[in-house]
């Protein structure tokens, strides 16, 4: 998640999508959600959508570790 925030948190690589993504996080963080959702559930929920940020940053220490965390826990 620490690698995500890297690039959705500036302004001018965010888009609408990721900002209702950080709201879910800070739910998760926040524990506010009645469905006991962790950030491993919102990860694999929109593994392809990471995948293809980390890709539009050429981020490959993040695509490994998405690839990893997918073929270990998802």
């Amino acid at each position: 998640m620490r690698l995500l925030r890297l690039h959705i948190d500036e302004p001018t690589k965010s888009k609408p999508f990721w900002e209702k993504f950080k709201e879910k996080s800070e739910q998760i963080d926040a524990e506010e959600n009645a469905y006991g959702h962790d950030e491993l559930f919102l990860i694999h929920t929109y593994v392809n959508n990471l995948y293809e940020v980390f890709e539009s940053f050429d981020d490959q220490p993040a695509l490994e570790l998405l690839a990893r965390i997918e073929r270990e826990c998802c």
